[in-house]
């Protein structure tokens, strides 16, 4: 009793490798376009609304396919999900947090001392110390932009040549990249109250 509605059997797709949802190699780079568009052949293939008269058994496999394409997905669409997944299946940590890069922490120390002084200051003074505070929130801006142009470059860099050491650099970068990400989140947050 086949059809194009029954879960084929033989389709097993491990939540642990996305790229094996959509049939692709393991790759940091991706073409978004073949990407989606291999997402949207499953998501008709398994929608749910085609098996709402099969049996529960196809109807719970076809959800639990449809969920799988759309974990990765979520994943792969974007490139730093991409690589910490793949920095996963290799099983390297990319959580390292380590503070304030060095070449930054005067920068960071500065804008911090300036949005407490922002705090404290009256409207007419808030003026000048919101553009200092924007300068040097913008340095740490260009930091975070350099990173992610260098994860780009190491991703191409992985994928002409796969070696451990290079998933190794790009897990640093991508820690510093986070970091910067979420120190810019938290600035762009006390800025907001100025």
């Amino acid at each position: 009793m086949g059809g194009y509605n029954q879960v084929p059997q033989n389709l097993v797709m491990t939540p642990s490798d996305h790229f094996a949802v959509f049939d692709l190699p393991e790759r940091l780079t991706l073409d978004r376009a073949d990407l989606e568009a291999r997402y949207h052949a499953l998501a008709r293939r398994f929608h749910p609304d085609r098996f709402m008269t099969r049996p529960e058994a196809e109807r719970e496999a076809a959800s639990d396919q449809m969920e799988r394409a759309n974990a990765a997905y979520r994943v792969l669409r974007d490139p730093l999900l991409r690589l910490r997944h793949v920095l996963d299946r290799h099983g390297i940590k990319a959580d390292v947090r380590q503070g304030v890069p060095v070449e930054l922490a005067e920068t960071y120390f500065d804008l911090q001392e300036t949005l407490e002084e922002l705090a404290e200051a009256s409207d007419e003074a808030r003026a000048p110390l919101r553009e200092t505070a924007r300068a040097l929130r913008d340095r740490i801006q260009a930091s975070a932009d350099g990173l992610a142009h260098e994860l780009a470059t190491r991703g191409a860099e992985w994928d002409a040549d796969p070696r451990l050491e290079t998933l190794e650099t790009l897990a640093l970068s991508l820690d510093r990249h986070t970091y910067l990400l979420s120190m810019l989140r938290d600035i762009d947050g006390k800025l907001s109250n100025f």
